[in-house]
């Protein structure tokens, strides 16, 4: 019996013992975090799964999985040998895991049971399966069938200036509370890390590649509690909180404080993000609960002008440390072989490069700019075929060497105190095939349409995204992922509420949030294409609002079809080309800065 299989009839035990017939489990922590410290990390240590999207359902005789379309290709693979049988979100006849119970209890006489985890799953989901004729039943196995599980992190939290902020505590705290008193609210519920650490002007380093501690906060008109470990606070971020009106309870008395509120408080929360162990214990209080939207989220999304500026030197830094990047890439790339002997008999490639040292590189190059603090996600390096998987990563494992033909996408971003930067080029390497070249002008025609978007205050993104697939779509192609996401100033890569994509989003557009731009084209067991820039919500005229483009990095024009490209859009990239190099080129040495001026030189 293998690893999982065991692990999986440990679960079924349990469920037995519990009385249920199903289990549901999403990928997620009490935060709702992309990352989640290893505790959490429940999905991958069940199942071996490790994309960050995952659903499952296991009942007495199945045990299913869904994910979305970036992991169709990885999924299959972790999941061969496992007792776990993939379904693919978003594709006909694979339904989702709504669906398939609801065709089961279909089968059943009354109520069916099903285990749930109730610090993981959010009440709006708990509702939906109570539409369809489950009884939820709080079931957390884990301390008991995980036998090494990791604890939770006790990394420091450290002070954000309000010089990078571009407001203080305290006036955060009091914008908060005017938007609670305008919903008849007094008291306001944050379970989500980096609403935690953007309203309180504090970050950390417990959770993978996002400045964010593990924590809970209550903000109300009679005071602010954050719990939290003591062990994460200094006596310098201590007083901070102090001075700022906020007290400090372990963070393990959250929910008993939730309990104990009395019928002064009127609580915004957002059901959407608390779990049915917090809404459990808003239940047990006095409280008035209204359940609303969190005002935070909104507000996180809006960049003030200390914010934006931050973005735009987060890009400049981070356009420095890709031009150095590419160009070291280039030499290796173009440089002849060099052969060696190895010590077993071997012939060695002294100057190969491969995924791996162009991840390591990334970093090496990023560490010398100032204020660089982690990577924002984990570096995807992606040679030829792996780049027809959207969320590939390469490990020593998958590595390989970059030689030959073919077009390398590199999707990457840097966490630096002026901000968060995302960002994805697709290089070409050798000779392209005319697929290789027509997919790469494709994408990049829906990008510079997105780019170039005007259009009326109260816009969904939404009604934006078949800009970005018009030229695609016309050739019978797309891309089945989001094309656009917020991000976080020095917080979240992945940020709301704002998105650009074919679901529907009701959040409209607003000046001041800075989304990605990333239109993309794979194809399974050859290429993988994808352009991404970082743009923010501005101005354009009165009633209407425009992108600018923040990203700052050579777009390379040499696989593009001539024939495909309009004047507008030819325009287009050689003035994005030019931008770049007014911007980097006094920051560069001689050598990077001659190797970028050959590199944007306009179109022919």
């Amino acid at each position: 019996m293998n690893e999982r299989t065991a692990r999986l009839r440990q679960l079924r035990k349990a469920m037995s013992k519990a009385g249920v017939d199903y289990y549901y489990l999403t990928n997620g922590d009490p935060h709702g975090d992309e990352y989640m410290p290893r505790h959490w990390k429940t999905v991958e240590w069940l199942t071996g799964f490790t994309g960050d999207t995952a659903q499952i359902v296991v009942s007495r005789d199945e045990a299913l999985l869904w994910t979305d379309s970036r992991f169709f290709i990885s999924g299959a693979r972790e999941l061969a040998g496992s007792p776990y049988t993939l379904k693919k979100l978003k594709v006909p006849g694979e339904g989702t895991p709504l669906s398939w119970l609801d065709e089961q209890n279909q089968l059943k006489m009354g109520t069916v049971n099903i285990g749930i985890d109730g610090s993981v799953l959010t009440t709006d989901f708990a509702e939906a399966l109570a539409s369809i004729g489950y009884k939820t039943v709080d079931l957390q196995p884990w301390d008991k069938i995980w036998a090494d599980r990791p604890a939770l992190p006790q990394e420091p939290v450290e002070i954000y200036s309000d010089r990078h902020s571009g407001e203080t505590t305290k006036a955060r705290l009091g914008r908060i509370m005017e938007a609670l008193r305008s919903r008849q609210a007094n008291a306001l519920v944050l379970t989500r890390l980096d609403d935690i650490a953007w309203a309180l002007n504090l970050r950390g380093n417990d959770i993978h590649c996002t400045p964010v501690f593990v924590s809970y906060a209550l903000i109300t008109e009679f005071g602010n509690t954050l719990f939290v470990s003591r062990k994460k606070l200094s006596k310098q971020v201590m007083q901070c909180l102090q001075m700022d009106g906020v007290k400090v309870k372990p963070y393990r008395n959250f929910f008993s404080v939730l309990q104990g509120l009395g019928k002064k408080y009127s609580l915004c929360v957002d059901p959407a993000e608390i779990t049915i162990e917090v809404d459990q214990a808003l239940t047990q209080s006095s409280a008035k609960v209204i359940r609303t939207g969190n005002p935070v989220t909104l507000m996180k999304a809006l960049k003030n002008e200390v914010e934006s500026e931050g973005e735009r030197l987060a890009m400049r830094k981070d356009g420095i440390a890709l031009t150095r990047f590419y160009h070291w890439l280039d030499d290796r790339l173009n440089r002849p072989s060099e052969f060696t002997m190895g010590n077993e008999g071997n012939i060695v490639i002294d100057n190969e490069v491969t995924e791996l040292d162009c991840v390591e590189k990334l970093k090496e190059f990023r560490r010398e700019q100032e204020g660089y603090r982690d990577e924002s996600f984990d570096a995807i390096v992606a040679w030829r075929e792996h780049a027809a998987l959207p969320h590939y990563f390469p490990t020593e494992a998958s590595n390989v060497p970059i030689s030959g033909n073919g077009l390398l996408l590199i999707d990457t971003g840097g966490q630096y105190l002026d901000g968060t930067t995302d960002i994805t080029r697709t290089i070409p390497v050798g000779t392209l095939t005319d697929e290789e070249k027509r997919d790469y002008t494709l994408v990049l025609k829906g990008h510079i349409r997105l780019a170039t978007a005007c259009f009326p205050e109260g816009t969904r993104g939404d009604q934006l995204d078949a800009l970005a697939r018009m030229d695609l779509w016309r050739e019978g192609k797309t891309f089945l992922h989001g094309t656009s996401h917020g991000v976080g100033h020095y917080l979240c890569c992945h940020e709301g509420p704002q998105s650009v994509r074919m679901e529907h989003n009701p959040q409209p557009l607003m000046e001041g949030m800075v989304i990605s731009n990333e239109p993309a084209m794979y194809v399974e067991g050859s290429h993988g294409v994808r352009h991404e820039n970082c743009i923010q919500v501005v101005p354009f005229c009165p009633g209407y609002l425009k992108f600018e483009t923040l990203t700052l990095c050579w777009i390379d024009t040499a696989p593009l079809l001539r024939e495909l490209i309009t004047d507008e859009e030819r325009h287009w990239i050689d003035d994005y080309n030019n931008m770049v190099y007014g911007e980097l080129s006094p920051h560069l040495n001689e050598s990077d800065r001659m190797w970028l001026a050959a590199k944007t030189k306009p179109m022919a």
